[in-house]
């Protein structure tokens, strides 16, 4: 096996729960805390095996990212969120319009090949309501949102939304000063529920085929590679 170790901009280790990664242009996007480091991707990919690769720069975030997608030239950067040791901001925790309460945001950024580390704008063009517990997602060919939620060893979930953005937003949330549209996954647009393994996290949409990944196949969860864990699974948005 090959792999190149990405480290922070100081040099060491990265040893932060990197919940995210994806990849626009020539750049690679880790989530990082509360930023999202930037990587060459040129650099990762021709770098030599078990060598070191530092970031070319780091994108500010106003919460703490646990995963991160790329699609359309827009960036999508989500939070997890579990009352007992993953707080999110009380601004996080809104009501929607179906009468349940989100506790979680989904800030979606307009990229740029051309712009400094892919960035258009510094301020996200609008911010998606979610439920907790969300570890990825992405987008189909026909609009919809999969989003991935799990902790521990109960059965992970996957939510199919319709897109709420065909519709105009009524509603605003603030990040710092700015009045970004708000637009809600909730049970207003869910369309399907599916239960799968525990711990799903990153989850992908090639050729109308949706790939699941799992944490659970790493050493410290070591039970999920004795129950199929350390595989990638998939099935059809159909």
């Amino acid at each position: 096996e090959e792999y190149v170790n990405l480290e922070t901009d100081l040099g060491d280790a990265d040893t932060n729960h990197a919940g995210g990664i994806t990849v626009y242009g020539n750049r690679v996007y880790l989530t990082s805390r509360e930023s999202v480091a930037v990587y060459s991707l040129e650099a990762v990919m021709s770098e030599p095996s078990e060598s070191s690769v530092k970031p070319v720069g780091k994108f500010p975030l106003f919460f703490e990212a646990a995963f991160v997608h790329a699609e359309d030239d827009l960036l999508y950067v989500g939070e997890f969120y579990r009352e007992e040791n993953y707080p999110t901001a009380e601004s996080h925790h809104i009501l929607t319009p179906s009468g349940e309460t989100n506790t979680a945001v989904i800030a979606v950024y307009e990229l740029n090949r051309d712009s400094e580390f892919g960035f258009a704008d510094t301020v996200p063009a609008r911010i998606y309501s979610i439920p907790g517990l969300a570890q990825g997602m992405c987008l189909t060919s026909d609009g919809k949102i999969y989003l991935s939620a799990s902790y521990g060893m109960a059965d992970s979930h996957i939510y199919i939304y319709a897109n709420p953005i065909s519709t105009e937003s009524r509603d605003k949330f603030l990040v710092e000063t700015a009045e970004i549209p708000l637009y809600f996954l909730d049970n207003g647009n869910i369309e399907k529920t599916i239960s799968v393994f525990p711990m799903s996290e990153e989850i992908a949409y090639v050729d109308e085929q949706i790939y699941v990944m799992c944490e659970s196949a790493s050493n410290k969860y070591i039970f999920g590679k004795l129950t199929g864990n350390n595989k990638l699974f998939s099935f059809s948005e159909k």
